[in-house]
């Protein structure tokens, strides 16, 4: 199975990890980084930890076995599907300033016919830890990023080779640039200055035209324009808050 070069690999994980989070900034010394990798992913998990440590901070691990996510919703119980280590959960918050989680599907489809009301049930459990996170994230306190390491599944379904799917990860994320992450900086410099422009700018309501379209949106006094944080890589968008609060 084709997997990329260690060079890739490290330069994916320091731009995850000295430029992504902390909102481009990158880690600092001392910060704790969480982690989140499932087991296909290990080769990119040893460069995360190495960029971590490099960098002076502590990781602490997340592995995650494959394929394991449809026997728990077959066999699960009401009881276990509610279960809530309420302890723990609080625990990591506490202690975490910073979370990366990989995403890498070896099966595209591997819920598909699972009861959507048990996974509803297990989703609706975990929202106080989600609202723990974004109450700190938006403290201030702590940041997140998300990233693909690409898979034979992945691949297959975007009826891809598996390197051929990769090249699009490398080039996407500038892996083939000399310095990704002064890419990255320069990126997202560039995003927070069109930020800017916009925020100050006196808008009331956008008129979007087109084919079939005349709709007029209003902006809203809570509303601020948001995007580029490093909290998704890739990602080059601005948007609108709905409530910047």
């Amino acid at each position: 199975m084709y997997v990329p070069s260690e060079e890739i690999l490290n330069k994916y994980a320091d731009v995850l990890i000295n430029c992504a989070l902390n909102s481009g900034d990158g880690v600092k010394e001392g910060e704790v980084v969480f982690l989140q990798v499932p087991e296909i992913a290990k080769p990119f998990l040893i460069a995360l930890r190495r960029s971590v440590l490099k960098a002076g901070a502590h990781p602490i691990i997340q592995y995650l076995p494959d394929d394991m996510a449809r026997e728990f919703y077959q066999l699960a119980s009401q009881k276990q599907l509610e279960f809530f280590p309420e302890h723990i959960l609080r625990g990591r918050v506490t202690e975490v300033d910073h979370y990366v989680s990989i995403i890498a599907d070896t099966d595209m489809h591997e819920l598909e016919g699972v009861d959507a009301g048990k996974i509803m049930t297990k989703l609706k459990t975990m929202k106080p830890y989600r609202e723990w996170r974004d109450e700190k994230e938006n403290k201030g306190e702590m940041t997140w990023t998300l990233a693909l390491y690409g898979t034979e599944g992945e691949a297959k379904e975007a009826g891809m080779s598996l390197e051929e799917y990769w090249d699009e990860i490398i080039s996407a994320c500038y892996l083939d640039e000399e310095d990704p992450v002064a890419k990255w900086k320069e990126i997202l410099a560039d995003i927070d200055r069109v930020k800017d422009k916009l925020n100050l700018l006196e808008i009331e309501k956008l008129h979007v035209t087109g084919a079939n379209i005349d709709l007029h949106v209003g902006i809203g006094e809570n509303r601020k324009w948001l995007g580029g944080s490093g909290r998704n890589i890739p990602s080059f968008e601005c948007y609108i808050s709905p409530d910047c609060r």
